[in-house]
């Protein structure tokens, strides 16, 4: 992916924050974005959304 290539770790606990942007995607949108979320975080990683 993207961040991989751009130094991102999957296998370091990462802070994820979507605020502000949830409200502008559809609910299928959501769903993969959260999704492939989840598939890079390792454990101790947290997600925030307003």
């Amino acid at each position: 992916t993207a961040l991989r290539e751009a130094g991102f770790d999957p296998d370091r606990p990462t802070a994820w924050i979507a605020e502000g942007l949830l409200a502008f995607l559809p609910p299928d949108a959501q769903d993969r974005l959260l999704d492939n979320i989840t598939g890079l975080s390792a454990d101790g990683s947290r997600r925030a959304a307003r």
